[in-house]
């Protein structure tokens, strides 16, 4: 403007605006500005997450420990297997179960032998009672114990349905044994 008032000619002329300087008001970034502007999580979104986390973690840690049983149970299933190949050899050879029984006969009870590693069962070692005894009939004597670390067990009076039965136990993922037989247990009925 000129001192009377009027409009220079020069303010007058329309400057592009790419010769017009632009102002950027930006303030310095620091942590309060970030909070204020709501950028971050807030304590109902990270628990949320954690919560998310936490019911996944859990989802795969029981499906991994229910295949861990089902495969321990296929392992103790296959190890009984491979002890009933070594009880029939015995009973081929001297015509008696382990503990001397002869099968076929009424079974008795308390003949169980709660380890089949003792020379009174003849799968590794006889204690003198098994005639023709031409073993050991299992092929990696000692016998190992069962996946949960408890001995596999013979007995000549399992009961099944009110009957006695011979078989091969596991006490299976809750451990019983020496009588104490429940649902859980592994078992393979040889008679």
């Amino acid at each position: 403007m000129l001192p009377s008032g009027r409009p220079s000619p020069i303010s007058s002329l329309i400057i592009p605006s790419v010769f017009q300087p632009i102002y950027l008001s930006v303030p310095p970034p620091n942590l309060f500005n970030l909070l204020k502007r709501g950028s971050g999580f807030t304590l109902i979104e990270l628990c949320v997450v954690v919560m998310i986390i936490a019911v996944l973690a859990t989802i795969s840690f029981l499906g991994v420990q229910s295949f861990r049983e089902k495969a321990m149970i296929a392992e103790a299933r296959a190890e009984i297997d491979h002890i009933a190949k070594a009880i029939l050899l015995l009973q081929t050879d001297t015509g008696q179960w382990p503990g001397g029984q002869i099968p076929g006969t009424p079974v008795a009870a308390g003949n169980e032998i709660t380890d089949l590693n003792q020379g009174r069962a003849g799968l590794c070692a006889t204690d003198g009672r098994f005639q023709n005894w031409n073993g050991p009939y299992y092929e990696r004597c000692p016998i190992p114990k069962d996946p949960w670390g408890k001995n596999y067990m013979f007995d000549t009076d399992y009961f099944i349905d009110g009957s006695p039965r011979v078989a091969i136990v596991s006490g299976g993922p809750n451990k019983s044994g020496n009588n104490l037989y429940d649902e859980d247990n592994v078992v393979k009925v040889l008679q």
